[in-house]
């Protein structure tokens, strides 16, 4: 069965669901935000009966409890009022590649610092993406953001690249 993290399937169900727990619990959010890598997000309560109670009967026992881990802390930083963060809109990368909202000049995030994040392993990847969720305010597709995370390698860093690199040319 293949994972997909979009509005309108379980996966993605979920994963707003997620979202919307951690609004009403902010010693969850705190304690999930307080955590350095995917590893100790695994070890938080919160994300444990998460993951036990509607993530392992939705995905069975491949579900990836790391992969998932990772998703689910970085999400926690994303300001789930913006309409980007649930909505249907760009992927993660344009939004990277658009300008700041207001202003007119280059991407949100360098060129220089978007290829340096594709050059990260999967296990490297939640500090780098963390930085590039803070510089985005917190307002990141989050189904992108958990397809990419959840299946990161060389066809989402392809994906990637053909969404950003069109929309990051200096202005």
């Amino acid at each position: 069965m293949s994972i997909r993290f979009k509005a309108e399937n379980p996966a993605g169900e979920a994963l707003r669901a997620w979202l919307e727990r951690l609004d009403k619990n902010h010693g969850d959010r705190a304690s999930i935000r307080r955590c350095r890598d995917a590893g100790a997000v695994a070890f938080q309560p919160a994300f444990v009966r998460f993951f036990i109670s509607d993530l392992r009967p939705l995905f069975g026992p491949q579900a990836g409890a790391m992969r998932l881990a990772g998703i689910f802390g970085l999400a926690s930083h994303l300001d789930g009022n913006k309409p980007c963060v649930l909505g249907t809109g760009d992927s993660m990368a344009r939004q990277m590649a658009s300008s700041r909202p207001g202003q007119s000049g280059g991407p949100r995030i360098s060129e220089l610092r978007f290829r340096r994040l594709l050059q990260y392993e999967r296990d490297d990847l939640y500090r780098p993406m963390l930085r590039i969720i803070r510089a985005l305010h917190g307002e990141a597709n989050v189904y992108d953001l958990a397809d990419a995370v959840y299946y990161w390698g060389d066809n989402v860093r392809k994906r990637w690249a053909f969404d950003y690199f069109p929309y990051s040319e200096n202005r």
